[in-house]
């Protein structure tokens, strides 16, 4: 994506806050009593009780917790969907973690822009800059993106996409619309006396600031800093700015067991190794390790730092999230020790990096999937995987909502017949079916519906009852 004509905010009188700076972590004992490896990890949470991040849970008891700068935080201030730092150990034993510090800092807060929301991409645009959210986006105090409108306020927290210039959320939260400081993040180049440029691989556009007052002795070309204003002109973009901050940001040292997650970008291939870079993170990897890698894909890496460098051991690419499911589970459809679910017929795995949220109107603190063994309606966003027997699925994310009468399956179809489909190995009755086109409008029959479905590569939505590995569809959708 080519980047557009900057814009620019007008900065006031500037205040700068310095953080403090790293603290070096050595091995201490880990839950099971053997000395703990020292550890950086960064990456979303996806689950309480503690915190999980990149499918370690870190026992966050005696840690220091920092969220937008607000160091001595309380854990209860992490949230599912948040992408932090975490300095520890983890105990190769147990494969579990104890953190000593985690940090949380957003990615930005402003307002949704007028004509900033494209549902059927997925995206919406603040201050200009591009934000995309996929099944796997936690949103907070709104439903989803098609409940946001422009001129929301809203909290960004996920990974810049250098390729298509995008940050890709992990989550939104809406807030009021009343609230402190707007701010976003990003490097500084091109600085002269009152301006300077903020750019970032996420951005869309970069962003001129001007200012008054003196900057920072740090702040000068290459560093990451943060911009805050206070007031904004909607929908063209005039701020005045309350101060600029130098973000001193967490990271691994050498010698560390490291995991990341973010997007792949700098690709180079050499005749050993492959050189590629995550989240700023500069990667080696054997290229055993990385047969079909590409820049733009999502990555969990895991290996140890040498100097700058993070030699891997481990690089897994994030498969993206085709299936959604949606309906009523009981306590004989969980099996906590095969960590499986089963929803309207289809099995789904459930793994160390799943995100579980509650998002009813009774949340339950570190929730989890023992807590489905009471009846809860539930939606799921998965991915097909045939590997992984005995399910065939694998769950990115299950949401527990207020109870609800929806019942449906969204996903490839691997089988069609005159009024049957399969999906995800469920026998779906269309006999009695509706048939949409992904714009909502009816297809002229049952043929022109079949006719649009390429199998194992067209993805629909099917809703109607559920009774074991059966499903009667009441409208079948063939979606985007």
């Amino acid at each position: 994506m080519t980047k557009s004509k900057s814009r620019s905010l007008i900065v006031g009188a500037i205040g700068v806050i310095a953080l403090a700076g790293l603290i070096l972590i050595g091995c201490q004992a880990g839950p099971s009593g053997n000395p703990g490896v020292s550890s950086f990890s960064k990456g979303v949470i996806t689950a309480k009780g503690s915190i999980f991040v990149n499918g370690i849970e870190f026992d966050t008891a005696g840690a220091a917790v920092t969220v937008d700068d607000q160091a001595g935080a309380a854990d209860a201030a992490l949230r599912v969907g948040m992408v932090v730092s975490v300095k520890g150990t983890i105990d190769s034993a147990t494969g579990t973690g104890t953190a000593t510090e985690v940090r949380y800092a957003k990615n930005l807060e402003g307002i949704v822009d007028v004509e900033g929301i494209d549902l059927a991409a997925g995206t919406f645009t603040v201050f200009g800059q591009t934000i995309q959210t996929d099944p796997t986006t936690v949103f907070e105090g709104v439903a989803d993106l098609a409940s946001l409108a422009a001129g929301d306020r809203v909290e960004v927290s996920g990974v810049a996409d250098a390729i298509a210039a995008v940050i890709r959320a992990s989550r939104v939260e809406k807030k009021s619309a009343s609230g402190e400081d707007f701010d976003i993040k990003g490097t500084v180049s091109a600085s002269a006396a009152g301006t300077f440029t903020l750019t970032s691989p996420a951005f869309t556009s970069d962003l001129t600031v001007d200012y008054s007052g003196t900057l920072a002795a740090g702040i000068v070309d290459g560093a990451f800093v943060e911009v805050k204003f206070s007031t904004f002109s909607f929908p063209t973009i005039t701020t005045s700015a309350d101060k600029v901050s130098l973000e001193d940001e967490l990271r691994a040292s050498d010698g560390e067991r490291t995991e990341v997650s973010g997007v792949v970008s700098d690709l180079t291939a050499g005749a050993a190794t492959t050189t590629f870079t995550v989240d700023g993170v500069n990667v080696s990897a054997d290229n055993g390790l990385v047969a079909g890698l590409v820049s733009g894909v999502p990555v969990e890496v895991k290996g140890t730092m040498s100097g700058a460098v993070l030699v891997a051991d481990v690089v897994k690419v994030e498969r993206e999230s085709t299936v959604e499911l949606e309906g009523n589970i009981t306590a004989s459809s969980v099996n906590v020790t095969a960590k499986t679910l089963t929803l309207n017929g289809v099995v789904l795995l459930i793994d160390s990096r799943t995100i579980f949220r509650d998002d009813s109107s009774t949340p339950i603190t570190g929730f989890g999937l023992a807590d489905l063994m009471t009846t809860a309606h539930i939606e799921v966003s998965a991915y097909p995987d045939s590997s992984v027997s005995p399910a065939v699925a694998v769950a990115t994310k299950v949401e527990r909502k207020n109870p609800d009468t929806e019942v449906s399956i969204k996903s490839p179809v691997s089988a069609k017949t005159t009024n049957q489909l399969t999906m995800l190995g469920v026998t779906v009755d269309t006999s009695s079916a509706s048939f949409h086109q992904p714009s909502d409008t009816p297809y002229a029959d049952q043929a022109a519906f079949l006719a649009a479905i390429v199998l194992d590569s067209t993805v629909v939505k099917v809703k109607g009852s559920s009774s074991g590995a059966s499903f009667t569809a009441t409208e079948a959708q063939v979606d985007d």
